[in-house]
């Protein structure tokens, strides 16, 4: 690029970075004060929160979507989806068990398009005559007992623990606190690129400490956009990234996992590197007790400067939710140690300290030539996830699925 194509370049990503600020205020809308319309973000959030404050079970409606328009009664309504019975007075008995019934037809949330109300739910409506084979009721299943030390638990944890020692021949599984990051870190990059690296670092007391964790980066799953750092991987098996601190029966302060990834990419026949730091920032890790000394992280990052103005299409919709699940998101210019904010937090210089850290490979001289340098490079952009770890207790195979983002109706 020339001086005046880098110029016409920056001037396009701060317009973005100021319309994707704007959306954060916003509360994850484009425009103050309006829900989301067809095909825009969190449209499936504010239609799937209008009919369950519309309609209720029972209803006949009239629904429009992208695959035309069905009637019926509405017999189950959930967070991605509703489904209706389209004739007969009860839900026919299912061929096989992973299908719907013959006179059932469900609608994606967010392919729904309108919906109008029929007819109210009749007076004699009876789900449990309506469905009597109890397809889509609620049921009363009971609750995992995570304090049950069950065999296949047990079993679990014997293999969790063979993982760990296959990367870390000499640690002691039992008397460490373990991180397993299922997938390993990933990040999503459809963009051409000359190739795609990772460091990874386990943290303490916000970046005063911090251990390189070996790892190797991969695209180990079908989709190839799909990058993997991690350090174990069995054939015809899930990939993994295990990490540890020593002494379970330790308390560490500010605990945070680093991943900083480095693309590769050939612009006018010159290599460049951009680089993205995600910082999965725990918090404190508390003494185990009763063998809780396996700690669930999830990593996983799509970067949102790389798409220009296609990221406000919407096509992109997923990308501008994903920035509202972030603790904060911001862009860091390393030179000036300065920092461009799409979504704020109150820990934002902590973060940018240990995203600056990370670039400098946690090295006091390197972060100082970093910051005393006349030589331009590329804005960092810096996501940042604030979870508790999931404890795990005898295995890896029961793990909640970490908040997202909860989107409100507007008054």
């Amino acid at each position: 690029m020339n001086a005046t194509e880098e110029n016409e370049q920056e001037e396009i990503e701060m317009d973005i970075i100021n319309k994707l600020y704007t959306f954060v205020e916003n509360g994850g809308r484009l425009e103050k004060g309006r829900e989301p319309v067809y095909g825009e973000p969190f449209y499936h959030d504010y239609m799937y929160q209008l009919i369950k404050l519309k309609y209720e079970i029972g209803d006949r409606l009239r629904v429009e979507s992208e695959d035309g328009t069905i009637e019926g009664i509405m017999i189950s309504v959930l967070n991605h989806e509703i489904t209706l019975l389209t004739s007969g007075n009860k839900v026919w008995k299912r061929k096989n068990a992973s299908c719907h019934s013959a006179n059932t037809k469900y609608v994606r949330m967010h392919r729904i398009k309108s919906v109008e109300l029929i007819e109210k739910k009749k007076p004699d409506f009876d789900l449990d005559v309506v469905d009597e084979y109890k397809y889509y009721h609620d049921r009363n299943t009971p609750k995992i007992d995570w304090n049950e030390k069950t065999e296949i638990r047990r079993k679990r944890r014997e293999l969790d623990k063979a993982n760990f020692k296959k990367v870390y021949k000499d640690v002691p599984f039992e008397n460490s606190h373990i991180f397993s990051i299922c997938y390993g870190c990933r990040l999503y990059y459809p963009f051409q690129n000359e190739g795609v690296s990772a460091e990874i670092y386990i943290v303490k007391d916000n970046g005063d400490h911090a251990e390189k964790v070996p790892c190797k980066v991969g695209t180990p799953y079908p989709n190839k956009n799909s990058y993997h750092a991690y350090n174990y991987n069995k054939k015809d098996s899930d990939c993994w990234l295990y990490t540890y601190l020593p002494d379970e029966k330790k308390e560490y302060e500010h605990v945070s996992i680093v991943c900083v990834w480095t693309v590769k990419l050939l612009i006018n026949e010159k290599k460049t590197d951009i680089k993205f730091v995600h910082i999965y920032q725990i918090g404190n890790i508390n003494p185990a007790q009763d063998e809780y000394n396996l700690h669930f992280v999830d990593m996983s990052y799509s970067p949102v400067l790389g798409y220009g103005n296609e990221l406000l299409t919407n096509e992109n919709s997923y990308l501008m939710e994903s920035i509202m699940d972030n603790d904060s998101l911001f862009i860091l210019y390393q030179n000036e140690d300065v920092i461009r904010p799409i979504k704020e937090s109150e820990d934002d210089d902590v973060y940018a300290f240990i995203a600056q850290q990370a670039l400098a490979h946690f090295s006091a001289k390197e972060l100082m030539e970093m910051l005393s340098s006349d030589n331009s490079s590329l804005p960092v952009e810096v996501a940042v996830e604030k979870e508790d770890v999931l404890q795990g207790y005898y295995s890896s195979s029961w793990r909640n699925v970490k908040p997202q983002f909860e989107f409100k109706l507007l008054e």
